[in-house]
This record gives C-alpha cells, structure tokens and sequence, in this order.
C-alpha cells in the first residue's frame, strides 16, 4: 500500500495528470511575442488536420491568417476561454474560415 500511495504521489508531482491548456492559457501564449512560436504549431496542426472539411482556409498567407483568427475569436470570446485548446482552435478556424456550400 505504501509503494503505491508513494507511485501516486510521484505521478502527481511530475505533472503527469496535467490537464490539455484551456483556451485562456493559450491566448497569453499568443499573445507572448517570445511564445508565439509555442502556439503556432497547435494552429498549424488543426490546419492541417481539418482545412478542406470543417473549415477552408485559404492558401495565401495561411499560416499568419490562421494564426490571426484563432487569437481574434479568443479574444472576441473570453466567456470560453476555460474551454480546451483544440475545441477553440478548431471553433475559431471554423467562423473565420467558412467552407463554400457544395452545391
């Protein structure tokens, strides 16, 4: 018993259960000139993973236009910042960034 409460603690010290960034943690990333580099790549990765089906970002500038969208929406929506990191970025891309109706 006492090797697994010490395992236990162990775990919880080293940050191992440590929740996804909400949307309010990553907004003070963007915001950061010194982290920008921490947030693009979650930008990136939801671009890359659902441009072209939950949202069309166009391929001019894509990566500042991307970026500028997901820090607009979390600045614009502060009621859900304590939402997590990937549901707002994806959320943002998808108002910015409507898809044409097929028709």
């Amino acid at each position: 018993m006492p090797r697994i409460l010490l395992l236990l603690c162990c775990l919880l010290a080293c940050g191992a259960s440590r929740a996804e960034d909400d949307g309010e943690e990553f907004l003070n990333f963007m915001r950061s000139s010194t982290r920008n580099d921490t947030a693009q790549p979650f930008v990136d990765d939801a671009v890359r993973r659902n441009n072209g089906h939950k949202f069309c970002v166009p391929e001019e500038d894509r990566k500042q236009a991307s970026f500028n969208a997901v820090k607009q929406y979390l600045e614009s929506h502060s009621g859900e910042l304590f939402k997590p990191r990937r549901y707002l970025i994806v959320r943002s891309l998808e108002e910015a960034f409507p898809c044409p109706e097929k028709k």
